[in-house]
């Protein structure tokens, strides 16, 4: 028997109670409230990759459909053998369908998504990204391929194109993520799943004394402010915006006209703000983010300004840093994962251009932000 976490069916019950809910809540963004022990930690670590190991990217906002995508191919990957390789389908589906199937919306041009399944022995919840992160590095240092490959880089790989890592790739804005132990085979299964959907833009908040960690209170009165950007699509590939350059950060909601250069109360754009709370309790931010013909996305922000001291967190050791990491430590993972760490390989049939999609106006489970976007004429 198996123990996974979330199983398709919860996730597809969350989903139903969000739609039936929607009306009554604000969209929620960006906080991780809703996810086990175990995705928040997983989460935790992939966003310290991207944020901190030298990348500066945003974090990744949690997303429940994108968590009911990952829960259906985590499914799938549990009834799989331990010999053969994977090939990236759940009975038959690729990713584009099952995104279609529980409700993530795609560009116009295709679905903008990627997934790594992973199927290990020896690595548990609080050590697998750090094994995946050196895994990458160390392949891509030796010019060898990396044990996981998600789908994406399986194909490019294939194709003779090479594909970033999704944990660094800065098209990405959400993130579904599904954890299992079988108790037959004793391994520790996980799914992970990144997207971009056209009408998603998420505004995740941190602590600067824990800038990967993404939050809905901060202990003191200054909070980072994570800004997302348009670099999936341009607009003749079914985005609403092109590539931000100005960006609001107002107290009081309102419209208001983009500017055609920074200057006043506009900012130039860039993906972390600082905001320092005036007065302490519950903040909220109205942001409003432009590019450069005048086509705006807002986003309302709601966290709370504790005003308490924070001791900062210990990042991930340094044996695992990118993009040179401890070659010893590397070596001791790949040794120890060897034997079940699964070949990927690209599956043969034809998909959409570029893969996966995103929730549309979807609520993150227990988070506090809400998101509006608006194409301005």
């Amino acid at each position: 028997m198996n123990t996974p976490l979330r199983s398709r069916a919860f996730a597809l019950l969350m989903l139903l109670c969000l739609a039936a809910f929607g009306a009554l809540v604000p969209l929620a963004w960006g906080q991780s409230a809703g996810l086990t022990a175990e995705q928040r930690l997983l989460l935790n670590a992939v966003n310290e990759a991207r944020v901190t190991l030298g990348r500066n990217l945003n974090p990744l906002a949690p997303n429940p459909t994108l968590n009911a995508v990952a829960s259906s191919f985590l499914d799938d990957f549990l009834d799989r053998p331990l010999t053969g390789d994977y090939n990236y389908l759940r009975n038959g589906a690729d990713i584009s369908a099952v995104m279609r199937e529980l409700g993530y919306p795609a560009y116009t041009s295709g679905y903008i998504a990627d997934f790594i399944p992973v199927r290990v022995r020896d690595f548990t919840p609080d050590t697998v990204v750090p094994f995946l992160v050196n895994d990458y590095a160390d392949s891509a240092r030796r010019g060898l391929v990396p044990q996981v490959e998600s789908l994406r880089m399986s194909q490019g790989r294939q194709g003779g194109t090479q594909t970033n890592h999704p944990f660094y790739n800065a098209i990405y804005r959400e993130i579904g993520i599904a954890y299992a132990v079988s108790d037959e085979n004793g391994r520790f299964y996980y799914l992970f799943v990144f997207g971009a959907a056209p009408e998603n833009f998420p505004v995740t908040v941190a602590d600067p004394a824990q800038p990967s960690v993404i939050t809905n209170a901060v202990r003191g009165d200054t909070a980072y402010l994570y800004l997302p950007n348009e670099n999936a699509r341009d607009v003749a590939s079914g985005a609403l915006v092109g590539k931000f350059q100005f960006v609001l950060n107002a107290e009081q909601p309102g419209a208001a006209a983009c500017p055609s250069s920074a200057g006043g109360d506009w900012l130039q754009y860039q993906n972390r703000l600082t905001f320092r709370a005036t007065t302490l309790g519950e903040q909220t931010r109205y942001l409003t983010l432009c590019d450069g013909s005048g086509r705006s996305v807002t986003s309302t922000v709601r966290f709370t300004a504790t005003g308490d001291a924070l001791t900062p967190s210990p990042s991930m050791t340094a044996a695992f840093s990118f993009p040179t990491p401890d070659v010893n430590s590397a070596a001791g993972a790949t040794q120890t994962a060897a034997a079940s760490a699964t070949a990927y390989y690209p599956f043969q049939q034809t998909i959409e251009a570029i893969l996966t999609a995103t929730a549309g106006a979807t609520a993150t489970a227990g988070a506090t932000a809400t998101l509006d976007a608006t194409a301005a004429p």
